[in-house]
C-alpha cells in the first residue's frame, strides 16, 4: 500500500515544458507564507481537509450499494476500493512535493503534453461541474425545505417566486464560503472544523436514525449476502468518493514543510480508513433497518416512512455538509486559473481584486449554468463530465503520474509497481466504458427505475424537485451524485 519514495521519485526539474523551477517559484519559499510551518496545516488539520473533501452525499447511498452487492459483498468491494484509493492518494500527493506542485499542471510537468492538457481541463470542468451540483443540491433544499417556512404567504414573496431570486441568497452564500485562498487561512480553517462537526452530525444521526428504525420496525424484510453481479457498479461508487483527487495538490502544498513526507503517506491512509469506516457502518445499519425495500437516497425513505427530529437532522446538516465542501471543490480552480497568469506566484499572493474576481466567477458560473439550461440538460451534463473528466482523475490520472515516475530497479519492486498500474488502468477503463455505455443508453429509460424524476409544480409555478439521487460511474469528491431534494 505504501509508496516507496525512491521508486516514485519525479524529476520534475527535467519537465517537458522545458522550465525549470527556481527559488521564487518554489512554494516553499513563497512570502505570503502559506506553507511555513507558522501556517501551514498540521497533521491533524491535513487529515480532516482529506476527509472532508471525500465525504459528501455518497453516504446516504452506501446502503442501496450494499443492497447491490450484498452485505458481505459490500464489505469485499470497500476493502478493495479502499486499498486502490490510498495508493491514488498517496502517488498524487507524493508527486506534488516532490515536483513543488499547487495545481495540476504542475504536479503533471513529467507527464506527456496531451496528458498534461487534458489533467488541467479535466481537473476544472470536473471540478466546475461539482460547484454547480452543490448548488444545484443547495437550491433544492431551500426551496423543498427553507421556502415554506422562510416565505409565509405560501412562496408568494419574491424570494420563492423563481429560481433566480433564490438563487441571489445562496450565491452570497457560496461566494463567502469559496473565499478563501489557501487551506491554512484562519477563515478555511473554521470552515474545516465546521464542515467536520456537521459531518460527525451527519453521520451520528444516520447511525443512531437506522438502529432505532431496525429496532423498532414491524415489516418483514429479506436481505442478500453476496451478489457478484452488483460489484462493479458499487466499485464505481466507491472509488468516486474515496479517489478525492480534486484537493491533493492543494492539499500537499498547503502542509507544513516538516510534516509534508509524513502527511503524503499517513493523510491517505488515515483520512481513506475512516471514510471507509463510516461507510461501513451506516450502510450496513440501513441495509439492516431497511433490507430490500432500501432505496437510492436512504436519507429519504427515513424521511417519507419514518419522519421524526432525527430525519430533520439528517436533512439540514447534509445540506450544511454540502455547502462547506464547497471552497474544496472550488479552490483548486482558482488555484489553477490563476497559475495561467502568474506560475511564479501563489493565490495568497495575487492581488486582491483578482481573487475576487475568480471567487465571484466560479460561484456566478456554478450557479448561472444548472439555471439557465435546466434540470434535464444539466442533469445530463453531469453525466458527462463524470462518465470523462471524472474517470480522468479520479482513476487514469494516478495511473499516468504512476507510468511517468521513475520504475524501481528492484525486481521485487519493479513487480509491485508495474500491478498497481495494471490495476488502477483496469479500473480507470472499465469505469469510462461504463460510463460511456451510460451515456449512450435511452434517456427515457432513466437507466433505473429507481432514478424516476419525480417533480410537482407549486401554485405559482416554481417546480417542486422531489428527493431524487442520480449515480454516476467515476464521480468525485462527493462521490458526485446528483441530488435533488
Amino acid at each position: 500500500m505504501e509508496m516507496q519514495q525512491g521508486s516514485e521519485r519525479l524529476a520534475c526539474e527535467g519537465s517537458p515544458t522545458g522550465t525549470t523551477r527556481t527559488a521564487s517559484n518554489d512554494f516553499c519559499s513563497r512570502s505570503a507564507g502559506v506553507n511555513t510551518s507558522s501556517k501551514g496545516l498540521n497533521f491533524v488539520e491535513a487529515v480532516m481537509v482529506s476527509f472532508n473533501s471525500g465525504l459528501g452525499p455518497t453516504l446516504s447511498v452506501v446502503a442501496y450499494a450494499a443492497m447491490l452487492s450484498g452485505s458481505v459483498g459490500f464489505l469485499f468491494v470497500l476493502f478493495v476500493a479502499t486499498v486502490t484509493a490510498i495508493v491514488e492518494q498517496q502517488t498524487l500527493m507524493r508527486a506534488s512535493v516532490e515536483c513543488n506542485a499547487t495545481t495540476f499542471q504542475e504536479l503533471c510537468q513529467r507527464t506527456p503534453a496531451w496528458a498534461r492538457q487534458t489533467t488541467i481541463w479535466s481537473g476544472l470542468i470536473y471540478l466546475w461541474a461539482c460547484g454547480g451540483f452543490y448548488f444545484d443540491f443547495l437550491e433544492a433544499f431551500f426551496e423543498g425545505q427553507l421556502c415554506p417556512l422562510l416565505c409565509a404567504s405560501n412562496g408568494d414573496v419574491w424570494l420563492c417566486q423563481s429560481r433566480w431570486s433564490l438563487s441571489l441568497p445562496i450565491l452570497l452564500m457560496i461566494y463567502v464560503v469559496c473565499s478563501p485562498a489557501e487551506l491554512s487561512g484562519r477563515l478555511a480553517r473554521g470552515i474545516n472544523i465546521t464542515n467536520m462537526f456537521v459531518k460527525t452530525l451527519v453521520i451520528a444521526a444516520a447511525i443512531l436514525k437506522g438502529f432505532l428504525t431496525w429496532r423498532t420496525k414491524t415489516e418483514t424484510t429479506s436481505y442478500v449476502t453476496w451478489r457478484p453481479i452488483g460489484f462493479f457498479r458499487v466499485t464505481s461508487i466507491l472509488m468516486s468518493s474515496l479517489a478525492n483527487t480534486g484537493i491533493l495538490p492543494q492539499l500537499a502544498a498547503d502542509v507544513q514543510p516538516a510534516l509534508r513526507e509524513k502527511v503524503t503517506t499517513w493523510c491517505p491512509a488515515i483520512a481513506v480508513s475512516m471514510q471507509s469506516s463510516v461507510y461501513v457502518v451506516v450502510a450496513l445499519v440501513g441495509y439492516a433497518a431497511l433490507g430490500s425495500a432500501v432505496d437510492l437516497d436512504l436519507f429519504k425513505i427515513y424521511e417519507e416512512k419514518y419522519p421524526d427530529v432525527l430525519t430533520s437532522i439528517l436533512q439540514g446538516s447534509m445540506a450544511l455538509m454540502i455547502y462547506f465542501n464547497l471552497p474544496l471543490a472550488i479552490l483548486p480552480c482558482k488555484s489553477q486559473v490563476w497559475n495561467f497568469f502568474s506560475a511564479d506566484v501563489s493565490l495568497a499572493e495575487a492581488p486582491w481584486a483578482m481573487q475576487v474576481a475568480l471567487t465571484l466567477f466560479f460561484s456566478l458560473s456554478s450557479i448561472a449554468v444548472p439555471t439557465l439550461i435546466g434540470d434535464e440538460a444539466f442533469g445530463n451534463l453531469i453525466l458527462t463530465v463524470a462518465s470523462t473528466t471524472g474517470v480522468w482523475m479520479n482513476l487514469l490520472l494516478p495511473a499516468v503520474i504512476l507510468i511517468y515516475s521513475r520504475a524501481p530497479s528492484d525486481g521485487r519492486e519493479r513487480h509491485v509497481w508495474l500491478m498497481k498500474v495494471a490495476w488502477i488502468v483496469l479500473l480507470g477503463v472499465l469505469c469510462l466504458i461504463d460510463g460511456i455505455i451510460q451515456m449512450l443508453e435511452p434517456q427515457s429509460s432513466t437507466r433505473d427505475p429507481k432514478l424516476a424524476q419525480a417533480k410537482k409544480p407549486t401554485s405559482n409555478g416554481f417546480r417542486l424537485k422531489v428527493g431524487r439521487f442520480l449515480v454516476k460511474p467515476g464521480e468525485n469528491d462527493a462521490g458526485f451524485l446528483r441530488a435533488e431534494l
